[in-house]
């Protein structure tokens, strides 16, 4: 599956059902932005992002100047998919982190990585390792099915 069929394919599954509002005018070519209230989804290409951003301030910083965000008062919850080559994901995966505190403007919930052109799906859902909250289930769900189909 070509990246922007894959993106296309996020989008129908996502929205209304987990997500809201599309966003996607609000970021770059090739980056999805979805919203459902204090929760925000972002699909990045990975060869986009910067090669040392393990905490992934590229993703926050888009998320921060796309939506209302403040620490404590109006801070978003972020559900972050990267999508691109599996190879360059496997070399790198392990130095990602989630937050482990919810004391920040945009809270990294949830690193999810596909490769649109072999299906490859991995999840570092949370600092819980495979424990599930909130509706990210259902988001993780959702993107396993579309990566079923590319398989």
């Amino acid at each position: 599956m070509d990246n922007q069929t894959f993106l296309n394919e996020l989008q129908k599954a996502l929205i209304p059902s987990e997500y809201k509002s599309c966003l996607n005018k609000k970021v770059p070519e090739g980056h999805v932005l979805f919203k459902k209230g204090l929760y925000v989804f972002l699909g990045i290409p990975f060869d986009s992002i910067p090669k040392d951003d393990f905490n992934s301030d590229y993703a926050r910083k888009m998320t921060k100047g796309a939506v209302f965000c403040l620490p404590m008062l109006a801070s978003k919850g972020l559900f972050l998919l990267y999508y691109g080559k599996k190879k360059l994901w496997e070399s790198t995966y392990d130095k990602y982190v989630v937050d482990t505190t919810g004391f920040h403007s945009v809270i990294l919930q949830s690193i999810h990585f596909v490769d649109p052109e072999d299906g490859y799906n991995a999840n570092m859902r949370t600092q819980w390792g495979p424990v599930k909250f909130g509706f990210c289930s259902g988001v993780i769900d959702r993107i396993g099915m579309i990566c079923d189909k590319i398989k």
